[in-house]
């Protein structure tokens, strides 16, 4: 059974949206009477929330919560001005905050809070190794969210806080609000149209960045949409579909962000003509060894609606600088 010492004060947010409020109650209230869960306060919450609900409901209504309430609220056995503090206290972690509990015979599990920055970095000591092991396992499951998630189709709109309660829920063992058969099909139709929302935007975004390019001095458009820009030209031989070259380039989304660079390694990259990208298959055998071009390469051309890595999205534009410095024999 979980012991959750409650902020009332908490009803003074969920009041704003009177429906949140009367939600919230109800559950804990039906888990209450489940003896799921345990309720603890103060009674100088109680008398805070007395208050609150005076000033926003009926005197009926008010009744009948706190009639809930007193039922089936605990009052904590302890400092009542303690409890307050602690409960209006931003703390550093949550050790801190249950430091001020020590006094009574209940043990919390569960501080709620409206203060949700009180709890965003849990202190616990790790006194064996299986501990550092459980921590590491932690570390490596939210690290790894917080890199991918936020590149993925649609990642940025997921509440981390719900993806949070469903981790803890599942570990805990507790029933799924989505059946088990299910979860695959409700993630996966999720990202895909995420990846045809952004596909489609990106796909706009490109279209308008190649008319516009299309007009400016010294662009060239070829018969397959390629778009180039000749920087310096040289006076060397050009290479065959089969030849391998030496090149130094520099990528970047149509927004100006760089996702690949020689020139930034500082190393040239040599590879096959015929094993890259169409848009620079088709350029590369256009272009004499000394020469530096500006690409402008439209998404059938590049990586199409497959995208490549976390910065070039499906249908995406893309945009090189590409200088040829030798043809390998």
């Amino acid at each position: 059974m979980k012991n959750l010492l409650i902020d009332t004060n908490i009803i003074l947010d969920l009041l704003a949206k009177r429906e949140s409020f009367y939600n919230f109650a109800a559950s804990l209230f039906s888990l209450a009477d489940k003896k799921k869960i345990k309720l603890f306060t103060s009674s100088i919450s109680i008398i805070n929330t007395n208050y609150i609900l005076s000033k926003f409901l009926s005197e009926k209504e008010a009744r009948e919560i706190l009639r809930k309430f007193r039922i089936l609220v605990k009052i904590l056995p302890c400092d009542e001005k303690i409890i307050d503090l602690a409960l209006n206290s931003h703390f550093n972690d949550y050790e801190d905050a249950v430091q001020y509990f020590t006094a009574t015979e209940n043990k919390i599990d569960c501080i709620i809070t409206r203060n949700l920055k009180d709890f965003k970095s849990s202190k616990i000591p790790l006194k064996t190794l299986a501990d550092s092991a459980a921590y590491a396992i932690g570390i490596d499951i939210g690290n790894n969210i917080k890199k991918n998630l936020p590149t993925a189709p649609g990642g940025k709109n997921l509440d981390q806080k719900i993806i949070l309660a469903a981790f803890t829920s599942a570990l805990n063992g507790d029933s799924s609000q989505i059946a088990a058969n299910k979860v695959s099909s409700v993630t996966q139709s999720y990202f895909m149209k995420a990846q045809q929302v952004e596909a489609g935007k990106a796909a706009e975004i490109g279209k308008k960045f190649l008319d516009e390019n299309a007009k400016k001095s010294g662009v060239k458009t070829t018969a397959s949409g390629l778009q180039y820009e000749i920087i310096k030209e040289g006076k060397g031989a050009k290479p065959l579909a089969t030849d391998t070259v030496v090149v130094h380039y520099h990528g970047t989304t149509v927004e100006g962000k760089v996702f690949d660079s020689s020139v930034n390694r500082g190393k040239p990259a040599t590879f096959p003509v015929n094993q890259v990208i169409p848009g620079w298959t088709e350029a590369l055998q256009l272009m004499t060894v000394g020469s530096k071009w500006k690409l402008v390469i439209p998404a059938n051309l590049g990586y199409g609606e497959r995208g490549a890595g976390a910065d070039i999205k499906p249908n995406s534009v893309l945009v090189f600088e590409v200088e040829l410095l030798e043809i390998k024999k």
